[in-house]
């Protein structure tokens, strides 16, 4: 039988607990996100933003690229990915908006982060994060 004493040190912690995840407003608030694969086993794509845009590499974690209003074409060699001529050293790279921009690819357009990832038959899988409610918003 437990003792009263360890009885009521697990009442006040259940309660303190409870206490914290209520006041807390990051948890409950934390928002939802979903990553959908959009495309994969393609060599080419046509990647459009107006807007401001980020381009990073994910192994390395450094920004590749910014500015406003791209149009070019990410492919894939043996080695690397091409975004237009520019080649990025890497296998995986990650593109963000300003968060009001959307992506458009070959003509679909996308809200939220695009990954471009390099396969090992040099093709690319094409990964979209966004938040479930935007998901939600595109499908409806």
């Amino acid at each position: 039988m437990a003792s009263p004493l360890k009885y009521r040190l697990a009442q006040i912690i259940i309660l303190v607990t409870g206490y914290w995840l209520l006041v807390t407003p990051g948890y409950a608030q934390s928002s939802k996100y979903i990553r959908v694969a959009i495309m994969q086993d393609v060599s080419s794509v046509r990647l459009k933003i107006d807007g401001s845009y980020e381009v990073s590499d994910l192994g390395a974690a450094k920004i590749l690229c910014r500015g406003r209003n791209l149009t070019t074409t990410v492919t894939v060699s043996k080695s690397s990915i091409l975004l237009g001529n520019a080649r990025a050293n890497t296998d995986r790279i990650q593109v963000k908006t300003d968060g009001s921009s959307l992506i458009d690819i070959d003509s679909r357009i996308f809200r939220g982060e695009m990954q471009f990832i390099k396969d090992k038959n040099n093709k690319l899988l094409i990964i979209n994060y966004l938040e479930l409610e935007d998901y939600i918003k595109g499908i409806a």
